[in-house]
This record gives structure tokens, sequence and C-alpha cells, in this order.
């Protein structure tokens, strides 16, 4: 029986695009379940429970709870390799007025976090579809990350105070915990509005960020109707 010749790195990059093009109404239902039900960081129980439900049915095999809601899953390579990560937020915005926000909260998917879990959903369907892991080396990560936006700050405070958090935002929360360490390599894509980038684009890079919190002391006052009142910042 002749052998068959083994696939090209191109024909694994098309059969993964073709896997992915396959169940692209399975892949928009996910991230449309997201945007209609935004929460906020550290609080995206729901989001973590669909993303862990999915990854299963994929034959994944996640686990959650990393960082309160953070969710890996590690598919291994036919051979020894590098580790790469492909990351995920799941959390919304405080925007009080949009159309779909959560009317308690306030949460929102206005910096399309919903299409890039969708996205990272995608392409672990995409290459477990493909049996790609048979012509790979390594490692892929799939790690959907808790509170990349900065909101709710008074709360994350009371939670690092209370010790069930160190740093307030997700990935840097990650990387003090130790759930980054094996990893080599980490990207993700993100939703733009700029035409230079098309719908998505590549980050250069992920930073965090630090909070401050400031007390004003003095005594309060109408700014507008008594100043002379007064004795504050404004």
């Amino acid at each position: 029986m002749p052998t068959r010749p083994m696939p090209t790195l191109d024909d694994v990059k098309r059969a993964v695009c073709e896997s992915i093009d396959s169940q692209g109404e399975r892949i928009t239902k996910v991230g449309e379940t997201i945007r209609r039900n935004p929460e906020l960081g550290f609080k995206e129980f729901k989001t973590a429970r669909l993303v862990e439900e999915t990854m299963r049915e994929i034959g994944l095999q996640p686990k959650g709870g990393l960082a309160l809601t953070g969710v890996r899953a590690d598919a291994k390579g036919a051979k020894e390799g590098p580790t790469f990560a492909l990351l995920g937020e799941l959390d919304g915005l405080v925007v009080a007025g949009h159309p779909v926000a959560d009317p308690a909260t306030g949460a929102a998917h206005a910096c399309g976090h919903n299409a890039q879990v969708a996205g990272l959903l995608g392409a672990a369907m995409g290459l477990a579809g493909a049996k790609a892991y048979e012509h790979l080396a390594g490692r892929v990560v799939f790690f959907a990350v808790p509170a990349e936006e900065y909101g709710d700050v008074a709360w994350r405070v009371e939670q690092a105070r209370a010790g069930k958090l160190e740093f307030l935002g997700g990935k840097p929360e990650l990387l003090r915990l130790g759930h980054f360490d094996d990893v080599d390599m980490a990207m993700m894509i993100h939703t733009t509005s700029q035409p230079e980038f098309r719908k998505a684009g590549v980050s250069a890079s992920n930073n965090g960020c630090i909070v401050k919190t400031v007390r004003y002391i003095g005594r309060a006052s109408h700014a507008g109707g008594a100043p002379h009142l007064g004795v504050n910042a404004l």
C-alpha cells in the first residue's frame, strides 16, 4: 500500500481554515451569547462556564477558577517544542447607556471581547477539527483570561484587601500565580474600528495597568453655587 505524503504547512493551514469555516455558525453563536450576557472583571462566571463547556465539547480538558474566573486548556503536539498561548479576554466595560448593557451592573461588551473569546474558541475548534496537533511540535494553550478592563476598581481593591487578589488586572494576577510560567509565546486578536487593520488586528503588546486610589482631603461645597464655603481640589 502506498504511503500517504506528509502534509505541508500550507496544507495544515488550509485544513484548519476549512474546519473553522464549517463551524462558523457555532462560533458566532458563542460570541453572541457572550455579547448578550456581559460581566465585569473577576466576575465573569457565566462566560467562564460557557468557555469551559465549549472546550470540553471539542475534546479539551480545561481548568477553571484561575485568578477567580480564568480558564486554561492545553493541547499537545506530536513532539516536543515551545508552548504557545492564544488568549481571549472575558470581561466587559461599564457602559450604563449601552443598548445591551446588564441593567444591574452596567456591563457591556463595548470593546469586543465577546468576538475575541469566540475567536479563541474558533481557533481551538479549527485545530481540533483538522487534527492539526498531529503535525505540530510543542503545545497550544487556549487561555480565557479575566479582568482586562479596569472598571469596578473599588470592588477590586476590597478583594485585594481581603487577600483574594494581589493585582487588580487578570493577566498580572495570572502571572503572579504562575499560570504563564511554562508559556514561551502568547498572542491575541482584537476587533478594531481602525480601517488599516480591517476588522481585527494583532496587538503589539498586551500591557497591564497601574491603578492609583486618590483621597481628597478638604471641605466639600458646591463648586458653582458656593465655592467660598469649601476647601477642596475642585
